[in-house]
């Protein structure tokens, strides 16, 4: 055992030995013209270390280095800056005065994907044809294909920044980047990387991990994400926030550009997403999506940021309060809907989803699909099951002109009206189920959800509907009661009108005025019919009704038969929270007696 520590201890002596004198007898700035020809050479870029380089012995073998830049041929900015460089060598190359790097560590560093760091042809410069441009002309800045090209088996970069920037006033700053490469065997590299990018008042937390395919370089890259993990905070994102991890499989061709997402698996919170995506990155990018999950929350990932108002707030009729609480209510940036970005690419989407939950609404088997074409957006399909029937939407819109123009059309059939209502903060005046079949319109996107920016019209039907808060029969009746004492109505009434078929033909105004153009309705107990009008900014309504009661009458045959022919004049009007009631059954009553009067008197005369 002694001889066994004693072998160590010299054998420790002897590596220390031996390590202090390469130190003393190498110098490391020997090597600074070598690592900056070989890195010029092999990737094109060329290096520049600042200040003098030095050993670090301990854990291992390194060459320590302050500031350093790497920079394109004929870029403006550097493509990378840092402010501390390690590379670990290995020990026995130096002794014959080579280096090679093992792995390569850069802490405080700047990484710029810009146009002023990418390479630049020089002025004058022959161009080949085509047929000869390599692919190397094409290649991306990637850190993992530099690697490969100086054969260093490990990079590291810590406490790092990168600028990502496509055009002048498109600029993403991803923050804390942490990030490793370390490559294998077969052309095979494993990526770590976590990173927070913050803009436009949100903050988004990244890490990655991925296996990288770099067998088909320069031509293609494939990547295998194991596992990433995001959280989503700030502006007009859910107090929660939103959070969750995926994998997915991405493909990467460099001509034509294109890449292709499959295997993608995603969560969103409760959320989860499945599919695939492809693009190809020309001049004008084009994108389609094919997505599939079991369940949506929109409430959950959108919280109550996506509302629809139903009145503009700076454009209210009268002098009353405005339409802010009761309704629905805008966030204060629904009005900032700019579309004019559409024009930038191509797009097509398709959706299918088990169960989607909006505004407490549940929606099952929805399915959408769509495209946009620079600026001219379909929507083909979006159905769904809601409320015991049935959902369904066209729509589209044209950015081409300065104004863009924007129009839905909504079927609904069978659906329950009273959850719907009450999902969308309306008043819930009536129950049943409707059928309705509308085309609507608008011009300008700059308050797209406001409902006071629509126009149109719609056909609406409603089985077994309950106009709660008004009892027609008992207005009517009672009424006649107070009229006539030969007259009697019900001893109770329900607190709503029971009506099991209404028809109505609606105009929707662009100032927010729902027009009942025509509108009927019957049941066993009465009919009604007339013409009226709902706004939705003032939150009035002014309907001009006519209603026969046929049924609940008691008192003479003679006046029953007469009450029950008889159409008497009914005006609902005023606030929604306060309406108002007029009947003319006196009148009625009174030309009824003085008819009667009249013909007394007539066969008296004969007589």
């Amino acid at each position: 055992m002694r001889r066994l520590l004693t072998t160590l201890i010299i054998l420790i002596t002897v590596l220390a030995a031996g390590l202090t004198a390469l130190v003393l007898l190498v110098n490391p700035n020997e090597f600074r013209g070598y690592m900056v020809k070989e890195v010029e050479r092999k990737s094109g870029y060329r290096l520049n270390i600042e200040g003098d380089l030095r050993w670090h012995v301990w854990p291992q073998l390194s060459i320590l280095a302050n500031k350093i830049t790497l920079t394109a041929s004929g870029a403006e900015v550097p493509l990378i800056s840092a402010d501390n460089m390690r590379l670990d060598v290995k020990l026995l190359p130096l002794i014959s005065h080579k280096i090679e790097v093992r792995q390569v560590l850069l802490d405080n560093a700047v990484f710029r994907v810009m146009p002023e760091s990418a390479s630049k042809r020089p002025e004058g410069a022959p161009i080949a044809p085509k047929s000869a441009i390599t692919n190397s002309d094409t290649e991306p800045n990637h850190t993992a294909t530099m690697a490969g090209k100086l054969d260093i088996n490990r990079i590291e970069v810590s406490n790092s920044l990168l600028i990502w920037q496509r055009t002048a006033t498109e600029q993403i700053n991803i923050r804390d980047l942490n990030f490793t490469l370390k490559q294998g065997a077969d052309n095979l590299a494993k990526i770590n990387l976590s990173s927070r990018i913050n803009r436009n008042q949100r903050d988004l937390g990244l890490a990655v991990e991925s296996e990288l395919d770099l067998s088909h370089y320069p031509n293609r890259l494939s990547a295998n994400v194991t596992s990433f993990n995001y959280s989503l905070q700030g502006a007009n994102i859910p107090t929660d926030g939103i959070s969750g991890n995926g994998r997915l499989t991405l493909s990467y061709l460099m001509t034509p550009k294109k890449f292709s997402i499959d295997d993608l698996s995603i969560s969103l919170n409760k959320t989860e997403v499945k599919g695939k995506v492809s693009a190809t990155l020309d001049e004008t990018p084009d994108i389609a999506l094919t997505l599939t999950s079991p369940k949506i929350d929109l409430d959950e990932l959108l919280g109550d940021k996506f509302v629809i108002a139903l009145a503009d707030s700076n454009g209210a009729k009268g002098s009353g309060e405005k339409f802010t609480r009761e309704p629905i209510i805008a966030s204060p940036d629904y009005e900032q809907h700019d579309l004019s970005y559409l024009k930038s690419f191509n797009a097509e989407i398709d959706l299918t989803a088990d169960e989607t939950i909006f505004r407490g609404l549940t929606l099952n088997q929805l399915k959408l699909s769509g495209s946009n074409q620079q600026g001219k957006v379909r929507l083909d399909e979006f159905s769904a099951k809601l409320l015991g029937g049935t959902l369904s939407l066209e729509g589209g819109a044209d950015n081409e002109s300065r104004a863009a123009q924007v129009w839905l059309n909504p079927k609904l059939n069978n659906v329950d009206i009273s959850p719907l209502l009450k999902a969308f903060q309306l008043p819930e005046f009536v129950g049943g189920t409707m059928t309705m079949q509308g085309k609507y319109k608008r011009t300008g996107t700059s308050k797209l959800l406001a409902l006071d920016g629509w126009q149109g019209s719609a056909h609406i039907s409603m089985n077994n509907a309950k106009l709660y808060g008004l009892n027609m029969q008992q207005l009517v009746q009672q009424v006649a009661e107070q009229s006539d004492s030969g007259i009697k109505g019900l001893d109770e009434y329900p607190r709503y009108t029971a009506i099991q078929e209404l028809k109505a033909d609606t105009v929707l105004h662009s100032g927010g005025e729902l027009r009942f153009t025509q509108l009927f309705g019957r049941s066993n107990a009465l009919t009604v019919g007339g013409t009226g009008s709902i706004d939705f900014t003032d939150q009035q309504c002014d309907m001009k009704l006519k209603v026969k009661v046929i049924e609940g009458w008691r008192g003479k045959p003679e006046l029953i038969n007469f009450l029950q022919d008889m159409v008497i004049p009914l005006r609902v009007y005023g606030p929604w929270k306060q309406l108002n009631y007029h009947l003319d059954v006196d009148n009625t009553l009174k030309d009824k007696w003085m008819g009667d009067a009249k013909k007394a008197l007539s066969e008296w005369l004969k007589k």
